[in-house]
């Protein structure tokens, strides 16, 4: 027993994290996973079942609602109090500001509902950097009293290899986090070969970072943002019931055009004739010749009426899916007391509890990056919550939110209307969102 146990409540939940980011993550993922969300049907050879899988469309409803939900966040940009040397422009060296990174920990935030966040010292910089950490990423950690006793993180990258530079090695590891008698150190475990040729953890030296100046680092710096606060606690992703039915309506999607691919071609059918020496060719080049007098020949053609109701029920996923999406706007702006009162429910706070506890994840990092510069400046991270305009109806966001959902319009085009009405943000033609949903951009 050692650095390859993982929490047991990790093992129970990693299954719907994943069904959750797959959905996220869109087609490509989905079908590479292939009879993972899309079984096999009883009788079916490895040719038809490829055929089956080409032929399903996964709709790339779960990822638009995400993002959709997230662009509605910063529909307004955040307001942010910091010393001049916190890093905001570049909170990671590659860039990302800190709104940028709070878009992201609110995008794993609905797709995992428990997303990391890791501050610690880049000493090539000189600075503090920030790091996401997915909720699937966390195999183990052991909470205490002041909040986190030990974290667990797997990763893996390549590295080259020994023997020939230009072969690249894929490297599995485990960081672990832990304070040692009230001081925070590091130490990375890599998977590898023993001399039996057995799978085995080794440990590289334990790493003591220190903040600048030299200073121990005391605090743990790394927490989870949950839906109740910066704490431990596993909630269902937010994002679930849009990404179960998205997979519902992929598998419907495959049973709909198998169906349609051999019921509804016309196949031909000859009666009243002994059966052919050899296979009886058609088309315009070809002319069926019968000597038997009550030989009878006829095309049959598929009316349609039982695949309907698949696509009935695909329609129907579609609506619940934009439903499911709509309530995450529900009332989410500034209202009365009164109206607050009677309208405020689970489902209808959800835009502003992601909000909330998203921006307490930003201050929390604020607080660590002064921490590491050793520097008491005043600090603040706040969104404006009148995110959705009066004048949108619940019926017009759910019909923007079909749209979107449907790969009709971009995300782009999606909070524009939001925002200020009209078809497309200023600039932005017609045939400018064509080629954004054609390369699949928001």
């Amino acid at each position: 027993m050692g650095i390859e146990q993982n929490h047991p409540l990790y093992d129970e939940n990693v299954d719907r994290w994943t069904v959750c980011r797959d959905a996220f993550e869109g087609e490509y993922v989905i079908k590479k996973k292939s009879t993972v969300y899309l079984p096999i049907l009883a009788g079916m050879s490895g040719l038809d079942y490829d055929n089956y899988l080409r032929r399903a469309r996964f709709l790339g409803a779960t990822g638009a609602t995400v993002r959709a939900i997230t662009g509605v966040l910063f529909i307004k940009n955040p307001k942010i109090t910091t010393g001049d040397l916190v890093p905001t422009d570049d909170i990671d060296g590659s860039l990302t500001t800190l709104p940028s990174f709070h878009q992201q920990l609110a995008s794993e935030f609905l797709v995992s509902g428990r997303p990391g966040v890791w501050v610690d010292w880049d000493n090539s910089r000189n600075l503090p950097y920030v790091k996401l950490v997915r909720a699937s990423d966390v195999v183990n950690w052991t909470p205490s009293d002041k909040g986190l006793q030990r974290v667990v993180i797997e990763q893996c990258y390549y590295q080259e290899a020994q023997d020939d530079i230009y072969k690249k090695e894929k490297v599995r590891s485990r960081i672990e986090l832990f304070m040692d008698n009230g001081v925070f150190k590091t130490r990375e475990w890599i998977l590898q070969k023993n001399g039996k040729g057995k799978d085995e953890w080794t440990a590289k030296p334990v790493v003591t970072p220190f903040y600048r100046g030299g200073v121990p680092v005391t605090t743990f710096p790394f927490t989870f943002c949950t839906e109740t606060g910066l704490n431990t606690e596993i909630h269902a992703p937010q994002i679930e019931p849009v990404a179960h039915l998205n997979i519902g309506h992929y598998m419907n999607s495959a049973d709909l055009a198998w169906g349609g691919h051999f019921a509804c071609l016309p196949t031909p059918w000859i009666t009243g004739i002994d059966k052919p020496d050899k296979p009886i060719a058609i088309g315009p080049t070809s002319a069926i010749i019968i000597s038997e007098a009550d030989a009878k020949v006829g095309m049959l053609q598929y009316d349609g009426k039982s695949l309907d109701v698949m696509l009935r029920i695909m329609a129907d996923q579609e609506r619940q899916m934009a439903e499911l999406g709509t309530r995450f706007f529900e009332k989410a702006g500034v209202e009365t007391a009164e109206a607050k009162r009677l309208r405020m429910s689970a489902s209808t706070s959800s835009l502003l509890n992601l909000a909330s506890m998203t921006s307490l994840g930003m201050k929390w990092t604020l607080e660590q990056m002064n921490l590491w510069m050793q520097v008491d400046d005043e600090y603040a991270y706040e969104l404006d919550k009148n995110f959705i305009p009066d004048r949108i109806t619940p019926a017009e966001m759910k019909q923007l939110l079909e749209l979107l959902q449907a790969g009709k319009i971009s995300v782009e085009a999606f909070l524009f209307n939001l925002e200020r009405g009209g078809l497309y943000p200023e600039g932005h033609s017609a045939e400018e969102e064509k080629n954004k949903l054609s390369e699949g951009t928001e």
